[in-house]
């Protein structure tokens, strides 16, 4: 998708300063608004539609073996997650609900890791 190559880290260093990024895993945008705004900051010569369709394939599921360690670890344990997500990909996945007791997202929080804030709402419990 990109029109000129760059390596892994330059991909992930962009993505987590991307203004794009953050407001879409902190559900301030649509979808819609994020491919268009994201197509502009990273100069993609794309359609919002066929970014969208890209992007929503990007995630394929858990790592080999995951879904059994996580079954197995419910039994016992009561497990969740904290995920810088967005609407797209948690839909995708249903929220993880099959996976975890409780599946939090950045996009429903309005929080987004590695802030602080996102660490300290997932741990409040109310007294």
């Amino acid at each position: 998708m990109l029109p000129k190559s760059l390596d892994q880290n330059e991909i992930k260093h962009r993505w987590l300063l991307s203004t794009s990024v953050r407001q879409l895993e902190l559900g301030e945008i649509s979808p819609d608004r994020f491919a268009k705004a994201f197509i502009e900051e990273w100069e993609l010569r794309l359609t919002p539609n066929e970014f969208l369709k890209g992007f929503s394939s990007w995630p394929s599921g858990l790592y080999p073996g995951a879904d059994e360690v996580l079954r197995t670890l419910r039994r016992k344990y009561r497990i969740g997650c904290l995920s810088n997500s967005n609407i797209v990909h948690w839909e995708k996945f249903k929220g993880f609900s099959d996976y975890f007791d409780i599946a939090l997202s950045s996009h429903l929080m309005g929080l987004i890791k590695p802030d602080e804030e996102a660490f300290s709402k997932a741990l409040w419990r109310p007294s």
